[in-house]
């Protein structure tokens, strides 16, 4: 799992390549930890993701739930058919807001 971060202006990006397993939650989580804090926007590009893990579900959830807390926005981008049928299955497609690529 590759994970690129940028900042631009009040936007966080991520882009996450490669299998989001239960490994790579533990990476993302960390890459998130803090980074959320004070930010408006988090825009999270999931285009090169390949595998989705219950364990990925969850850090997408948890970084959710804190922008909603402090009123901030997070957009999912890129998803793919697989990705939008686990959000879907999950219930996740309720949840989230993000743009099928």
């Amino acid at each position: 799992m590759t994970i690129e971060v940028w900042r631009d202006n009040e936007r966080l990006t991520v882009k996450l390549l490669g299998s989001l397993d239960e490994v790579a939650a533990d990476q993302l989580e960390k890459t998130l930890d803090g980074r959320l804090l004070s930010v408006p926007m988090f825009v999270l590009d999931v285009t090169g993701l390949t595998c989705l893990s219950s364990a990925g579900l969850r850090v997408f959830y948890r970084a959710h739930q804190m922008m909603k807390r402090q009123k901030s926005v997070m957009l999912i981008k890129g998803v793919g058919q697989e990705t939008e049928q686990i959000f879907r299955e999950t219930g996740f497609a309720d949840v989230f807001d993000y743009f099928v690529d």
